[in-house]
């Protein structure tokens, strides 16, 4: 349908088409009429209607070529868009490429990203020159790569350039950003939407509920709106939704098991799956042929069978044999879409995790007894000894200290410091730990005959502002000798003077709630004396609970100081106030506090994409340069933070490994792992047929992966001249005329 003249002005001659007719009227011939009776039976009536039937063709051609001539030089025109607004508005195209990481999927011999920036740029090439083009990249958010450009080789590289994204995305997000560069420029425009139609992209959360379907109805009211169908099925995929150690703390020799989580989707009776556990491939280029060899360490077969309601948990054995950071990565192979199937895990294994106990009645004499000190039980319950062809028990190594020696030390390299049953804090010892503490390291206090309530409260608790997680009091109960005597004097009060120990049955706190289970039977009655404490006060909360005594009285609290952690135990650490320290729970209790308290030491360096990344800086406040898993390099710049410099960065958008170019003097971790957040593992695509239907309901054109894009785009976008169609018309119409004339036997000189 023609819709616009290029020369409008060349109307004003269709009066052209009044030529012929003044012609007529003027050089017809002028008779004069004589009456004459007999030439009525001479004319016969028949062939004068034809003649004159004859004369009125002829007029009627010869009127109407004038007026073709006319409209050809007036070259009407066929815009597409201009039944959709006004005639001078600027076309203005937004593109939307679906780039979440489902789109890494396989389809035939390519993937779904690749055919879905095929599409868009046939879109592109589509389009008339003069066409302003927008493109958005949907990735964890949509990004605005190009807008309002109309450089379409710039698009068209930029599309070309476009890799998966690791992350996911919401197609509602994508929907309204186009919305609103069109509505910023307040024009009428089109979009194009490709995408390969992934339920968990196209659907609502719980989180937002806008549903991009209502949102593209929406749009289709103001702009045309199209969506591109890449294709695929709803594959078979697989991926590792978790890769971590169970032992968080862990040295060299010591056996750690990691805990692999997988999740299979539309997965065949006959599929199968290879689970495999690298080891320091960086190294492999360094490694001397008499080292242990990195590399690929154990692959593991999966089955249907393997994974019950598509899930399993797949532990792996590995003993690290040099300390060191160490980079473990584990892959999974055998479905549809490769994007999702590793994960990365980086490990700094010391030769021994240091703790620091300070011991008053610490002898370091050879000769020694350390029974007889405060700290003996402790120092075998911290690091026990292994037999004789086990693997090592534990991955901390003690180091006992008197507290006059503590400031000569260099506390930083101490996971945790234990305080055994110190008394008269000196204001330099105080000092030294507060710092120590607030920097990130840990403390253990455990009480005694030594501790003096006031002592601790006035140095420690600060009233609330310092170190202790509680209000000590004045110790009650008996020694554990005079307790057992009196319980055998008088054997109904010996609840009363000997104690278990006890945790919270519904809630217990993370630092004893596997101690039960680790010993599988509760300790017999094995407290005689504690120091109560109270966790409140004028100022607030102290700390909170951690273990009970048997009469509900609590005997460990916690709370955080700074960045690091302090944690009191109400009885002494030797056999002074209890005969816990014989029992096997004595043992596994100190092990899973000082597991609580180190934490995951590498957890700030094992993130989720998305999470940011920080690391003090320790010598220089120089810009540092990150080079990134896609080869790309970053410059960081240090901010001040209290004492230190620290640097941050929080565009984690690629899984893979990350690295600082720097030293270990500057920074003590210079790399980080950033792993995916599997969230599109499910590839089963929104039902097609009812997703047109609702498309074609609300006004919205769907295509599909057969489709001819360009030739389409091109249909919609260019512009038709007529011109050429009415010369030919006037050409057929002299034809005709000259035909005509030439027949009726008419034609006028």
């Amino acid at each position: 349908m023609i819709n616009e003249v290029l020369n409008p002005w060349m109307l004003v001659a269709l009066i052209a088409m009044a030529l012929p007719l003044i012609i007529e009227w003027l050089f017809r011939r002028r008779r004069q009429r004589i009456p004459f009776p007999a030439m009525r039976y001479l004319m016969n009536p028949k062939k004068r209607r034809r003649i004159k039937l004859q004369d009125l063709i002829l007029l009627l051609v010869r009127t109407v070529v004038p007026g073709v001539l006319v409209i050809a030089l007036a070259r009407p025109l066929l815009r597409p868009e201009a039944g959709r607004g006004t005639d001078q508005a600027p076309r203005h195209v937004v593109i939307v490429l679906d780039g979440t990481y489902s789109m890494g999927q396989s389809i035939g011999q390519t993937t779904a990203i690749d055919v879905g920036k095929s599409m868009a740029q046939d879109v592109v090439r589509g389009l008339p020159k003069e066409t302003a083009v927008s493109l958005i990249y949907l990735g964890n958010r949509p990004d605005v790569l190009k807008e309002r450009t109309t450089d379409r080789d710039s698009v068209h590289d930029a599309i070309g350039r476009i890799k998966v994204s690791d992350m996911a995305g919401r197609m509602a997000d994508a929907v309204a950003e186009a919305d609103k560069i069109l509505a910023n420029q307040g024009e009428m425009g089109e979009v194009y939407l490709i995408s390969d139609l992934q339920r968990s992209t196209w659907s609502a959360t719980p989180e937002d509920q806008r549903d991009p379907k209502a949102l593209l109805a929406q749009l289709a009211q103001r702009h045309g709106t199209f969506v591109l169908d890449t294709g695929g099925a709803s594959v078979f995929n697989a991926y590792l939704t978790r890769f971590e150690p169970k032992e968080r703390v862990s040295a060299v020799g010591m056996e750690n098991r990691y805990e692999i989580d997988i999740e299979a989707k539309n997965m065949p009776a006959n599929g199968k799956l290879w689970l495999t556990l690298y080891a320091d491939e960086d190294k492999a280029a360094t490694t001397s042929a008499s080292e242990r060899k990195p590399g690929k360490l154990i692959t593991r077969e999966l089955t249907v069978a393997d994974l019950p309601g598509g899930r399993a948990t797949v532990v792996i054995p590995h003993t690290f044999v040099e300390p060191g950071e160490h980079l473990l990565r584990v892959e999974l192979e055998g479905d549809g879409l490769p994007t999702d199937n590793q994960r990365y895990y980086l490990a700094n294994v010391p030769a021994n995790v240091e703790v620091l106990i300070v011991d008053p009645k610490h002898d370091a004499a050879a000769t020694a007894d350390p029974l007889i000190s405060n700290s003996g039980h402790l120092r075998n319950a911290i690091a026990p000894r292994t037999p004789p062809g086990f693997d090592r028990l534990s991955p901390f190594a003690v180091n006992v200290r008197r507290p006059d020696e503590v400031l000569q030390l260099n506390l930083e390299r101490f996971a945790v410091v234990v305080l055994a049953n110190v008394g008269n804090l000196n204001d330099a010892l105080v000092s030294r730990v507060e710092q120590y503490v607030g920097d990130g390291g840990n403390l253990l206090i455990f009480v005694g005959d030594a501790v003096t309530p006031y002592e601790y409260n006035t140095k420690l608790l600060k009233a609330g502002k310092g170190l202790l997680p509680c209000e000590l009091e004045s110790a009650v109960g008996l020694t554990p000798n005079d307790a057992l005597s009196k319980s055998k004097a008088t054997p109904s009060k010996a609840a009363e003077l000997m104690h278990g120990l006890v945790f919270a049955a519904s809630d217990p706190h993370p630092a004893v709630a596997n101690v039960r289970q680790m010993t599988r039977q509760p300790a017999p009655p094995s407290i005689s004396r504690w120091m109560p404490f109270k966790l409140n006060g004028k100022t607030g909360e102290f700390g909170r609970p951690v273990a009970y005594l048997s009469n509900k009285q609590p005997l460990a609290c916690e709370r955080t100081f700074g960045q690091g952690k302090v944690m009191l135990v109400g009885t002494s650490a030797d056999a002074g106030w209890n005969y816990l320290v014989y029992t096997t729970e004595y043992l596994v209790l100190v092990q899973e506090l000082l597991h609580w308290l180190i934490g995951e030491p590498d957890r700030g360096i094992n993130l989720q994409i998305g999470q940011s990344f920080q690391q003090p800086v320790l010598l220089s406040s120089q810009y540092l340069l990150l080079r990134r898993p896609d080869y790309t390099k970053v410059r960081l710049a240090p901010a001040p933070q209290g004492n230190l410099w620290r640097v941050t960065y929080d565009q984690t958008d690629r899984q893979g490994i990350y690295e600082v170019d720097t030293s270990a003097e500057v920074m003590t971790r210079r790399r980080f792992a950033v792993n995916m957040a599997a969230t599109e593992g499910d590839l089963t695509r929104v039902e097609p047929e009812a997703f047109r239907r609702e498309l074609d309901q609300a006004g919205v054109h769907s295509w599909g992966p057969d489709k001819a894009i360009r030739r389409a785009v091109e249909s919609r976008h260019s512009i038709k001249e007529y011109a050429w169609l009415f010369l030919w018309g006037v050409l057929g119409l002299l034809a005709i005329e000259t035909l005509l004339a030439t027949r009726f036997g008419r034609r006028r000189g």
